[in-house]
């Protein structure tokens, strides 16, 4: 290990340096594993029988548990993957409690993501939801809420920036 590199590993901000590395690095993955979508010709559309729908619980920085905090993974009979309505809010409510099994659903996913359409462990982001003829989110609205990346691009410019300013006023310190 060079002089400098020992240095600023063994400063009192050397543990924080490599979180914040670890940081960043898990949003470069995050950057990437994004699905390239600009405009409604980069969907196409699933049609399938609904087999069950889970509510998964999320937390994060609460001890209760809501309904806020909830998730649902959309299982289709002809697909063995689950599909998440993860772009936009819309009624999670209305469409747990309202869809049964055998309803036909419609979503709109990726393109790119076709292809882990029958992998039974992967989960596709779906920018629409229509249950029977009632439309929950519309794609056009799934595809505003998709956003341009800035939570990852976060994740990763705002961990390097305090890195590089901890290890600048490491160094300069001696």
């Amino acid at each position: 290990m060079t002089p400098t590199l020992k240095k600023i590993w063994n400063s009192k901000y050397g543990n924080l340096i490599s979180f914040l590395f670890c940081v960043s690095v898990v949003g470069v993955y995050l950057y990437f594993d994004r699905p390239s979508v600009k405009n409604q010709n980069d969907l196409i559309e699933i049609n399938g029988t609904c087999k069950h729908i889970s509510q998964e619980l999320v937390y994060f920085n609460k001890i209760k548990k809501t309904e806020q905090d909830s998730t649902y993974h959309i299982y289709l009979n002809e697909y063995p993957c689950k599909f998440q309505v993860s772009y936009f809010p819309y009624d999670t409510k209305e469409f747990y409690y309202k869809t049964n099994p055998g309803d036909r659903i419609k979503l709109h996913i990726a393109r790119q993501e076709e292809k882990y359409l029958n992998q039974p462990d992967s989960k596709i982001g779906s920018f629409s939801l229509m249950v029977n003829s009632k439309t929950y989110l519309d794609a056009k609205n799934g595809l505003a809420g998709f956003g341009a990346g800035l939570f990852e691009l976060t994740m990763i410019f705002l961990p390097l920036t305090i890195m590089t300013f901890l290890i600048r006023w490491t160094l300069k310190k001696k």
